[in-house]
């Protein structure tokens, strides 16, 4: 399932944040080690909010301001809740691939699931 969503970036926060554009109304969030997503009744992603996120992904911030494109795979089964982010930067007229793994038990009894999002986008000032 593929669906619409927006990214922000906020340096002076380190704040980066995805916006799943979704009808179902908010349940609950996960964490995964100070990561924090949202999700509805229908386990449809509302948002990530991942904070320090030059640490998390080991750049810059001035590295997260130039993002060209983002792709997000939310994937549940039985055991476990995996999420993988992974960002396409510029630096130095480059392209540099970044990438998160987040996993952890499914201890919250979600049903199986997966969705799989993509953006491309330039940030502006």
């Amino acid at each position: 399932m593929r669906d619409r969503f927006s990214f922000s970036y906020d340096p002076f926060l380190d704040l980066l944040y995805l916006r799943f554009f979704s009808t179902s109304i908010y349940e609950q969030t996960l964490d995964f080690s100070n990561v924090l997503i949202d999700i509805s009744k229908n386990q449809d992603l509302r948002g990530i909010e991942i904070p320090d996120a030059s640490k998390v992904f080991d750049v810059e911030k001035s590295d997260l301001k130039e993002i060209k494109s983002l792709n997000v795979l939310f994937k549940i089964t039985e055991e476990n809740i995996e999420v993988y982010i992974t960002l396409n930067v510029l630096k130095n007229d480059k392209i540099r691939l970044l990438s998160l793994k987040l996993s952890k038990i499914n201890d919250y009894s979600l049903f199986e699931k997966t969705v799989e999002f993509s953006a491309h986008y330039r940030f502006s000032e």
